[in-house]
């Protein structure tokens, strides 16, 4: 009994979640006046991810027919780094880890528009292609590219060039410039 009470508060639960990212959604839509702009979900602050999500962007935009992109995400770095990787960016906004969660729960019901994408290899709940990784060679970045923006085939792309002394910025360079993953 106390399994179907839990099941049932978890399923409310997500339920609600999943129509405050339907709102959520539909705030951006009529905030941005979406028609062929990409928005790209940072949920975490893994760095590799939004690193990888910020040096292919453009590459996406092309290969899927985006003019621009809106960046959603709560890491500091990538909101003042994002406009050394793409001048397509339109906006970086702001957006708390617990407003992406709802926008993924409303994700994980179903695709429900293609200009959205999550920036993760281990979020929505449900995907996990960390386990690619290593695998025949396979770099976390490939499988990001490929994976996530589907980028097929894949050109490298080479990191943007910066000459400030922004220690965020510095920072989120620093770990992805040197090869260390």
């Amino acid at each position: 009994m106390t399994e179907e009470i839990n099941l049932r508060k978890t399923l409310r639960r997500n339920l609600r979640k999943a129509y405050q990212g339907w709102y959520l959604w539909h705030c951006l839509v009529k905030k941005y006046r979406l028609q062929n702009t990409a928005v790209v979900l940072m949920p975490s602050e893994n760095r590799d991810y939004n690193y990888y999500a910020l040096l292919y962007l453009d590459q996406m935009l092309e290969k899927k027919g985006f003019k621009s992109a809106i960046l959603l995400t709560h890491d500091d770095a990538v909101v003042k780094s994002a406009s050394l990787f793409s001048a397509k960016i339109e906006a970086v906004q702001p957006f708390s880890r617990e407003q992406a969660e709802k926008l993924m729960q409303f994700y994980s019901m179903f695709e429900f528009d293609v200009r959205f994408l999550v920036a993760s290899l281990e979020e929505p709940a449900g995907r996990n292609s960390t386990g690619l990784i290593g695998k025949k060679g396979t770099t976390a970045e490939e499988i990001f590219a490929i994976g996530v923006y589907g980028l097929l085939p894949l050109k490298k792309e080479k990191p943007p060039q910066y000459s400030g002394n922004n220690p965020a910025i510095l920072s989120f360079l620093k770990i992805n410039q040197g090869g260390q993953l």
